[in-house]
């Protein structure tokens, strides 16, 4: 071998064992494993799914499901209104569709349980004074002038609003029936 011919051979293995050392380095680098953390569980729990929720799909779930844990809740909006679909992490409760308006859906999206009429529904609890009918608040003043009110619900019935008021000395001051009109009823009036 010319010595010409051995300098061009060393530096040809040379560079080669340099380049395969640099290959080597990158590849070491890019196999260090991640740090590992406890922690695998979603950023969004069960109740503020459920609390996001419109309030009608919410009262339809509680009375669907009573306070099952909800595990999943998808909005579809690819129909002209939204469709909640509730998951819940028991297997007795199957998936609930409900509307946007509180309707009870079956899964092809018919209605299975309608919503109820608007405005129905039972009490609204802590109606405040300044949310009354002015002929409800001047019944009270008449009737009641004296005693403290401590809540006040309004319920339907029929088609009628009634307010209900709990005073705070009830042995003194017994439940109140007004009807948004101002009339007074009494609980079998229902």
């Amino acid at each position: 071998m010319t010595r010409d011919a051995g300098k061009v051979l060393r530096v040809t293995v040379l560079a080669v064992l340099l380049s395969g050392c640099a290959r080597q380095h990158s590849v070491h680098v890019e196999h260090v494993p991640a740090p590992r953390t406890p922690y695998h569980f979603p950023l969004v729990s069960s109740g503020t799914l459920f609390g996001e929720l419109p309030s009608a799909v919410q009262n339809t779930v509680r009375a669907q499901a009573g306070m099952a844990e909800v595990t999943g809740v998808i909005k579809d909006t690819s129909h002209a209104d939204a469709i909640y679909r509730v998951h819940f992490r028991s297997e007795i409760y199957p998936p609930l569709v409900v509307a946007r308006d509180g309707a009870v859906l079956n899964p092809d999206l018919t209605v299975a349980i309608p919503a109820p009429p608007e405005g129905s529904g039972g009490r609204l609890a802590n109606v405040k004074l300044n949310e009354l009918p002015p002929d409800v608040v001047k019944a009270l003043h008449e009737r009641e002038p004296d005693a403290e009110v401590a809540t006040i619900e309004r319920e339907t019935w029929g088609s009628r609003a009634v307010y209900i008021f709990n005073f705070r000395n009830d042995k003194q001051h017994p439940k109140l029936y007004l009807r948004a009109d101002g009339v007074i009823l009494n609980d079998t009036q229902r």
